[in-house]
C-alpha cells in the first residue's frame, strides 16, 4: 500500500468485527471510528463521540476505550489540557499491526489462519493471547473495577466453544472429570480457593509446560485459575469475602500453600455456610 492510499483504506479482520460477545456495538462502533483516522489519531471530543457517533453514556464509552486498549487494538492518550473533560479531544490511534494485538486465543488463532490464507505468511503475536474470552473479562474487571463487564456467570465452554476430545486416556481421565465438575456445578468459594492452592504450582507453570500437560489437565487448571480470580475479585457473598481476607492475611504471614489448604479446611465451616 503506497503512502497516499493508506489514508483511505484500513484493513480490519471480519472475524474481529463478528466477535459479538467480545466486542459489543459500542466497542465495534468506536473501533471503526478510530480506524477511519488511521494512520493518524482520532481526536474527536468525548462529548461528540458519545452524543453524535455512538449514542452512549460516558461510562460505557470509557469501558469501550479501555477494552480496546487492553486488547491491543488502540493506543489511548489523554489530553492533559484544562477544561471540561467531555470537551477534551483525547487521542485514539488504531494499531493496524495484528502482531501487536492481544485477543482471546480462539479468536487470535482464527485470525492467524485467515492471515495465512491471504498469503501474508505466518502471523506471530508479540504478546501472549488471553486464554479465552472469559479470562479477558475477568482480568479487565480486576484492573478496571469502575468499568465492570457483566459476565453473567457464563462458563468458559460457552464463551469459547472449546471441544472436548473424544479420546481420553487413563492419565487424563481424572482431569476430564474435574473439568466437567467445575464447569457444570456451582462449587463453593472455599472449594475453589482450596483447589487453587492445591494446584498452584502447576497453574504457575502453565505457560512453561505448554503442551506437556494433558489436554483436560490444562483446560481444568485454566478454568480453576479463572474461577479463583472471579471469587477473589468479586466475592459472591459476605462469607466468601471474609474467607478471601483470611487467606490474604495467611499469605502475608508467609504461610505455605499446603498450610493455606489446611487452614481453609479448618476455617470453612466458620466462614462459608454449609
Amino acid at each position: 500500500m503506497d503512502e497516499k492510499t493508506k489514508y483511505y483504506f484500513t484493513k480490519l479482520p471480519l472475524k474481529l468485527l463478528r466477535a459479538h460477545t467480545l466486542l459489543d456495538h459500542v466497542d465495534r462502533g468506536l473501533l471503526l471510528q478510530i480506524a477511519t483516522y488511521h494512520p493518524n489519531p482520532c481526536f474527536l471530543s468525548v462529548d461528540y463521540l458519545t452524543s453524535v457517533v455512538l449514542g452512549c453514556g460516558e461510562k460505557t464509552f470509557y469501558r469501550a476505550v479501555f477494552k480496546l486498549k487492553l486488547l491491543g487494538l488502540i493506543i489511548f492518550e489523554k489530553n492533559g489540557k484544562s477544561g471540561p473533560k467531555r470537551k477534551r479531544p483525547n487521542h485514539y490511534t488504531f494499531i493496524a499491526d495484528p502482531s501487536l494485538w492481544r485477543l482471546p486465543k480462539p479468536l487470535s488463532d482464527e485470525i492467524k489462519a485467515d492471515y495465512a490464507k491471504l498469503g501474508h505468511g505466518e502471523l506471530t503475536y508479540k504478546n501472549e493471547p488471553f486464554s479465552h474470552e472469559f479470562g479477558f473479562k475477568l482480568f479487565f474487571n480486576k484492573i478496571h473495577p469502575k468499568y465492570q463487564i457483566q459476565t453473567k456467570n457464563q462458563t468458559v465452554s460457552k464463551l469459547t466453544s472449546t471441544p472436548v476430545r473424544a479420546e481420553i486416556n487413563s492419565t487424563d481421565l481424572p482431569w476430564f472429570e474435574r473439568y466437567n465438575e467445575i464447569v457444570n456445578q456451582d462449587l463453593a468459594p472455599d472449594r475453589i480457593i482450596a483447589d487453587f492452592y492445591k494446584h498452584k504450582m502447576s497453574i504457575q507453570s502453565l505457560s512453561a509446560l505448554g503442551e506437556l500437560m494433558g489436554f483436560n489437565e490444562r483446560k481444568y487448571l485454566i478454568e480453576l485459575k479463572d474461577r479463583y480470580m472471579q471469587v477473589t475479585v468479586n466475592p459472591p457473598t459476605q462469607e466468601a469475602a471474609k474467607l478471601v481476607t483470611f487467606i490474604e492475611n495467611l499469605e502475608k504471614e508467609g504461610a505455605t500453600r499446603i498450610e493455606i489448604v489446611l487452614a481453609i479446611a479448618a476455617a470453612s465451616s466458620k466462614f462459608v455456610p454449609t
